[in-house]
């Protein structure tokens, strides 16, 4: 629950921050639905890896490469954690 609370305020501060700097407001909803997408799959594949042992923690770091990079974030943090 702190987590989600954490991405809303997030979302907000990229929505001003957004607007001060002069991004239209389609490229700052795509960022914020991108970051929405990465962070349903995070815990789609912690509730599916579960059973197969396979399972990434929710952290802030985490939130934010599942965020920016959707899915080939989410496969490249369990390369990350896999091979290190």
């Amino acid at each position: 629950m702190i987590l989600m609370s954490g991405f809303l305020i997030g979302s907000l501060i990229l929505f001003v921050l957004g607007k001060l700097i002069g991004l239209s407001f389609k490229v700052i909803m795509w960022l914020i639905v991108n970051g929405i997408t990465g962070l349903i799959l995070l815990y789609i594949f912690n509730w599916l890896g579960g059973f197969l042992s396979l399972a990434l923690e929710l952290n802030t770091i985490n939130a934010i490469v599942a965020g920016v990079f959707g899915m080939p974030g989410v496969i490249l943090l369990l390369i990350i954690k896999y091979l290190l």
